[in-house]
């Protein structure tokens, strides 16, 4: 009952300083992550206008959307006190293969393309899973092999052949860039699933163990839950997620070889770690990775545009990793302080 006065005394409290704006601000993650996209955009709508047309803003979702489909895996496997580093290099192994077997085969149905990536992406990540919770190898160490072995792969299969725009089928290569009530077929996707994840890890009881691994092992091993067995789900999930890209990456860019896609993982992590996904594992939303895809593809493109900026790119997102980095670490000693003063510890 106190705790409630005390919180009716701050909200209507009328003197509220910047400071204390700033402190609700990152207590609630999501509110500053949608301010900041406002922010940007009317910065953006001043110095780049042609940024701010529907043309440009379904752009530049579309081509940051795979990113954050990828980045709902990657919170699953961050959640769980993982990583996986090799979700680029099996996106492109997966993609490559059935290109080529669209290539080679147009008969061969597209559905039955899309299966099979999701089906190589679930193999690797069982892999991954295999190594993380049965041989007991730190997560960095078993996905960094797993990332080299699979690009190897990419480059012995294709023996260095490119697929080009030419090579592919007009039904392959149209999805991507189809659209529905002008939003493109990519975003539409991202949407899906990013409410298919919603609802998979608030409502579903395989989410909660997910954060009940993350959370703290022990208890969770102690309450029942087969730990091993969620950690093998989770990257086999992350997995399927990294191979259907594999076929959405390759649609939207109509080629395909071994060596594409360099370094994506990185940015699928600090989306992820912007949103508000703790590398110490148990916090992370899917509404915080929405709105940091959001973000992440407003300051991608606003960069792209300014030709002074454009080559500063990776620098100015790895200032603002460090930044969320420090940001996540001052959210959680703030939690817990808090959480001692209300225990009056």
């Amino acid at each position: 009952m106190s705790n409630q006065v005390e919180s009716m005394k701050s909200t209507s409290n009328p003197h509220l300083t910047i400071k204390d704006m700033l402190k609700s601000i990152v207590k609630n993650r999501s509110f500053g992550l949608m301010m900041a996209c406002v922010v940007l955009l009317i910065l953006a709508s001043q110095l780049t206008p042609q940024l701010l047309t529907v043309k440009s803003l379904n752009d530049m979702l579309k081509n940051n959307s795979i990113a954050g489909i990828l980045a709902i895996g990657m919170l699953m496997v961050l959640v769980t006190r993982g990583i996986d580093l090799s979700i680029a290099a099996t996106m492109v192994f997966s993609g490559l293969v059935i290109s080529m077997i669209n290539a080679d085969n147009p008969e061969v149905p597209i559905f039955a393309l899309v299966l099979l990536a999701i089906l190589i992406g679930t193999v690797i990540g069982i892999y991954n899973g295999l190594l993380v919770s049965k041989l007991k190898l730190l997560p960095i160490i078993a996905t960094l092999s797993t990332l080299y072995i699979v690009r190897g792969l990419a480059y012995v299969v294709s023996q260095s052949r490119w697929i080009v725009p030419a090579n592919y089928t007009n039904s392959y290569k149209s999805f991507a860039v189809g659209n529905l009530f002008g939003v493109n077929n990519l975003i539409i996707t991202g949407i899906i699933m990013f409410f298919i994840f919603y609802v998979i890890l608030t409502h579903l009881k395989f989410g909660r163990r997910i954060f009940a691994i993350g959370s703290s092992p022990d208890s969770a091993e102690v309450s029942g839950i087969k730990s091993d067995m969620v950690i093998i789900a989770v990257y086999a999930l992350m997995g399927a997620i990294a191979g259907f890209s594999g076929f959405l990456y390759t649609s939207n860019y109509a080629i395909a070889q071994s060596t594409m896609a360099m370094g994506m993982e990185m940015d699928v992590i600090a989306i992820c770690i912007l949103g508000g996904v703790s590398i110490n594992g148990g916090t992370g939303k899917i509404s915080g990775i929405i709105i940091a895809t959001v973000l992440f593809a407003i300051i991608s493109s606003f960069l792209s545009m300014l030709s002074g900026l454009s080559i500063w790119t990776d620098a100015i997102k790895g200032v603002i990793i460090i930044g969320a980095v420090i940001l996540n670490i001052y959210t959680s000693r703030s939690s817990k302080q808090r959480a001692l003063r209300e225990r009056n510890i």
